[in-house]
């Protein structure tokens, strides 16, 4: 039988009245009912529930009346198993969810930014409750987003989005509502409004800022010297900032055969202990340098590129400190006033960013990397293995750059065009060309041969990666 009732409080006061504590010298101890009702009742599973109600006693009797019917109609399985959630704020989801990302084993930074993002988004569509959830409002709220804000790319927007349907993912999975209302937003063309593409160095740009990095003063709390390992670490392994960061004495296997460097799990960012195999000349360099590291403790990071506060050292602001100081000589090296001056100034040789927009910002050694690996023909496969990719396209597509000098030297090996046969240049005139094609019709089962004469095509010699087929086959460039 539900009941509703005051509870007893007591409480302690001094001869004034004043409310003190139970050990106070002379208190007094006064037992009154509490101003909130409070009620019993027997849930579904025979359980006795006690309930905090309302101040006023209708109120209360209307409330206990409440839950005694919501026990039987659960008792009956009539109530609606998501009716607890949708009464919860949607902080506490997200709260929830942010602790599950942690609790799976992503990285305490993953688990932030997408619990972050997601509260950024909520609140910027308002949204208070489950029911609130809105795709279309959504959408508007991330296009809007991207026009008004100059840091809010379209990739950016998909990050939002991706971390917000994942999120509905996550709630279908724990049964706190029944279907996502996300699930049919799509993701939007990068290619469209790139705000920060990379671009690979050259071989005399990466030079020269190891060269300027070496004599530059302490950037970000890195000396130069220190710098400058930093940037030959990241152009010959491919390894992220963060990845670096945890580099210690223990990580480097350097008297091995092949000698390596390896990164810990917890580093990486696909949560994989990540080794990679050093370039002989690379390992002088590490052995060489780490001779100036006996002081530093065998497992503590050997670059200082987190702050005691636990925040990453701005690598970019290293990097264009360093790209001007090396530009600065370069430019230099010539007298002013004269044409060849006048030429470098215009180029983009060593800037930061190019007319193109193309940023040569820290991680744009990670794209040296992979493009170098490219320019000497190493197979896809083994580039997207050192590069750590879980998708090839990712590796050809998004982190192999080729210079368009690079690319004349690919066209350039090409078998010429009959430009000097005298019917070939009447043809194109009169639509009536000696260049024939026949085909045979030779079937086997669907398959037709055609070909075209005259055959004059010849391989071209192996190096790159085709990034138009999908199944990312080798092909023979320049």
């Amino acid at each position: 039988m539900p009941s509703i009732f005051k509870q007893q409080v007591v409480r302690y006061v001094d001869e004034s009245g004043k409310r003190v504590s139970k050990s106070t010298p002379g208190a007094k101890r006064i037992e009154t009912k509490s101003k909130k009702w409070y009620g019993e009742y027997t849930d579904e599973n025979g359980v006795t529930q006690r309930v905090p109600l309302a101040r006023d006693k209708s109120a209360a009797q209307t409330l206990i009346a409440e839950y005694v019917r919501k026990a039987e109609m659960r008792l009956a399985g009539l109530v609606d198993p998501y009716e607890e959630y949708q009464r919860q704020p949607l902080s506490e989801h997200i709260d929830d969810y942010e602790r599950h990302l942690k609790a799976k084993g992503d990285t305490p930074k993953h688990a932030s930014q997408s619990a972050q993002r997601i509260r950024k988004l909520v609140t910027g569509c308002k949204f208070r409750r489950l029911a609130d959830i809105d795709a279309s409002k959504v959408e508007d709220w991330l296009d809007k987003r991207q026009r008004s804000h100059a840091r809010f790319s379209a990739q950016t927007r998909n990050f939002y989005m991706d971390a917000a349907k994942y999120f509905g993912n996550w709630l279908v999975k724990r049964k706190r509502i029944k279907a996502n209302p996300l699930s049919d937003l799509e993701r939007v063309n990068v290619d469209v409004d790139r705000r920060h593409d990379r671009r690979a160095l050259t071989d005399d740009e990466f030079a020269r800022l190891v060269v300027a990095a070496s004599s530059g003063k302490q950037v970000e709390g890195l000396s130069g010297p220190d710098r400058a390992m930093l940037y030959v670490l990241a152009a010959w392994t491919g390894y992220r900032r963060g990845e670096l960061a945890s580099l210690t004495r223990k990580s480097f296997d350097l008297n091995s055969t092949p000698p390596s460097v390896k990164v810990a799990a917890s580093s990486s960012k696909r949560r994989k202990q990540d080794r990679i195999p050093l370039h002989d000349t690379v390992v002088d360099i590490i052995t060489t340098w780490l001779t100036t590291k006996q002081d530093v403790p065998e497992q503590s990071p050997l670059f200082k590129l987190v702050t005691p506060s636990g925040y990453f050292r701005k690598t970019a602001k290293m990097m264009k400190s360093d790209l001007e100081a090396a530009r600065k000589t370069w430019l230099d090296e010539v007298d002013e006033d004269t044409e060849e001056r006048k030429q470098r100034e215009q180029s983009p040789f060593l800037t930061y960013q190019d007319a193109e927009g193309l940023f040569a910002d820290f991680h744009a050694n990670r794209h040296t990397f992979i493009s170098n690996l490219s320019r000497v023909g190493v197979p896809i496969a083994m580039a997207q293995k050192l590069a750590r990719h879980s998708d090839p396209r990712l590796t050809a597509n998004l982190y192999t750059h080729f210079e368009l000098s690079e690319q004349a030297d690919a066209i350039s090996q090409l078998p010429s065009p009959p430009s000097s046969n005298e019917s070939l240049v009447t043809g194109m005139v009169t639509g009536e060309s000696g260049f024939s094609c026949h085909s045979s019709s030779q079937r086997d089962g669907d398959d037709l041969a055609e070909s075209c004469g005259p055959e004059t095509r010849k391989p071209l010699p192996e190096q790159g990666f085709d990034v138009d087929c999908q199944d990312m086959s080798e092909v023979q460039l320049g």
